[in-house]
């Protein structure tokens, strides 16, 4: 879906889109130390099981 198509399903609920993101230029935002490396990590062997670090479950795509 494009952010054209996708800006015609918000303005059916009344949600301005160009105005939401405008705002959130200046909205900080602060993240938790977990990151997708985290997952599997950027230098292990993919085939063997998670070792240490930050373990999650879920939907993490991959």
């Amino acid at each position: 879906m494009s952010y054209t198509d996708a800006k015609k399903v918000y303005e059916s609920y009344g949600v301005d889109t160009d105005k939401a993101l405008d705002i959130l230029k200046n909205v900080s935002v602060s993240l938790h130390c977990w990151q997708g490396d985290d997952v599997r990590g950027f230098d292990t062997d993919p085939d063997k099981p998670l070792t240490g670090g930050i373990q999650t479950t879920g939907n993490y795509p991959g």
